[in-house]
């Protein structure tokens, strides 16, 4: 496919009229130049930018500086085990790993050895820390079975 071409008047240096002759294909190969030119200006200052943001915002995995005995990880959790565990406690406080869910949610695994009333584990003996095993039947949880075990079990 040819490129149409264009002829242009323009007034050289010596005062004399000349015509240039460009294609349609070259003004559009300089508009994309200039083009490409704009969005590397716009990509080098985003790059400046965000290498200016403080490390603090990026929390992906390393060190949390959160409360590992956050209450927030009590108030997720179902209705009826928050109720059960206020009764247990008045200040319940878990780690992130307190709960553990399994078989599309429909099991629920509380590990008391990530639980604390106040500052205190009150749930744990020589035999290892409670652990209830909680099963979801039309749409609620209930105790299917509690035992004592070593921690992570």
């Amino acid at each position: 496919m040819r490129g149409h071409r264009y002829r242009v008047s323009q007034i050289n240096e010596a005062g004399r009229e000349s015509e240039l002759e460009f294609s349609a294909r070259r003004a559009y190969a300089c508009h994309a130049k200039r083009l490409i030119m704009k969005f590397a200006l716009i990509a080098v200052g985003l790059l400046t930018i965000i290498s200016q943001v403080p490390p603090a915002f990026g929390r992906a995995g390393g060190i949390h500086a959160e409360d590992p005995w956050n209450p927030q990880h009590i108030t997720g959790l179902p209705p009826e085990i928050r109720s059960v565990l206020g009764h247990m406690c008045a200040a319940p406080r878990a780690q992130h790993q307190f709960a553990g869910y399994f078989q599309n949610s429909r099991v629920l695994v509380l590990h008391f050895e990530r639980f604390r009333c106040g500052d205190r584990a009150t749930h744990c003996t020589q035999a290892g820390c409670l652990h209830q095993v909680y099963v979801s039947t039309g749409g609620r949880y209930r105790l299917l079975r509690s035992y004592y075990a070593a921690g992570g079990d």
